[in-house]
């Protein structure tokens, strides 16, 4: 018999599950990592910072699931059972525990996602299906493109968010990929988005590489940039976004912003850069590619707009 309790109430039954999460992981270094990890969100689950459940068959634990918030409507679960039929009560738990209602969360698991995948869709759960991509910057390869005559660059700030906050909201309707960001719903939330990158809430903002581009007088596109910690380096430069006016698609404006950023970012001796996108983003996607970008993972992220 199946039931589930809530992972505040089974946290003694954790450790059967990390250490099975440890095997996954081939390196002394990278499980001494890994439990460091552990242990601080299990400080988080005590202090309620972390919510989530615990399956159990007869009394035996089966499978876990967390939700940890960086906002109140973003952040990622962990899923982890031992077995598929688990795997698909816990999805199954956390849609009547309203878990992901209304959170668009990164999943995070070790075995099979098919099970989880099932039971979302089962329930028309939004999916999201992202790859986040990678570009060692070395500086014989990335030279300022020329700029053309009737093109310059501006720097971003308060005085012109206004205009790359519609760019952004008018080119993600064009790209269908807004489902779930609750930033891209509106040209007024996009604004305000981009306020919160200014104020360095989405990570360091990089000015000196975050810019405007105008033709003669009109902005037609922008890419800001944010440093975060990842892939082992204390600072890489994410592309938080790079958007083109759709009445501008088509004229290389996308090349011309991603040429120039990664050309500044050379300057300043950053050794990589980093980007997510949409997997069925098929042109953004095959520009990265075309600039040599690599995928380094794949993932799903999941939102129950019911």
């Amino acid at each position: 018999m199946y039931t589930s309790v809530s992972i505040q109430d089974g946290i003694d039954h954790l450790p059967a599950f990390f250490s099975d999460i440890y095997k996954y992981f081939d390196t002394e270094e990278s499980r001494a990592a890994v439990k460091d990890a552990f242990g601080k969100k299990i400080e988080l689950i005590k202090n309620g910072t972390i919510e989530g459940r615990l399956i159990l068959k007869d009394s035996q634990p089966k499978g876990f699931g967390w939700v940890e918030l960086s906002s109140p409507v973003y952040g990622n679960m962990m899923l982890h059972c031992f077995d598929d039929e688990t795997s698909t009560r816990l999805a199954e738990d956390f849609i009547e525990q309203k878990m992901i209602k209304g959170r668009l969360l990164e999943l995070i698991q070790f075995k099979s996602v098919t099970p989880y995948i099932n039971v979302f869709d089962k329930h028309k759960v939004h999916r999201n299906f992202r790859q986040r991509m990678g570009l060692a910057l070395h500086s014989d390869d990335w030279l300022h493109p020329a700029l053309p005559s009737e093109l310059s660059y501006e720097e971003i700030d308060e005085s012109n968010i206004s205009r790359t906050g519609e760019i952004s909201y008018l080119a993600h309707q064009i790209s269908q990929d807004q489902q779930g960001y609750e930033g891209l719903y509106s040209v007024e939330n996009r604004v305000a988005l981009e306020k919160r990158v200014l104020a360095n809430e989405k990570g360091t903002f990089n000015p000196s590489c975050s810019f405007i581009l105008k033709l003669k007088e009109e902005i037609v596109g922008f890419v800001t940039i944010v440093d975060i910690s990842c892939w082992g380096y204390e600072r890489v430069p994410w592309v938080f976004d790079i958007s083109v006016s759709p009445e501008f698609h088509g004229r290389g404006f996308g090349k011309q912003l991603m040429l120039e950023c990664m050309a500044r970012l050379t300057d300043m001796e950053y050794p990589v850069i980093g980007l997510a996108v949409t997997v069925e983003n098929d042109n953004a996607r095959k520009l990265y590619e075309k600039l040599g970008y690599q995928m380094v993972e794949q993932f799903y992220e999941f939102i129950d707009l019911s």
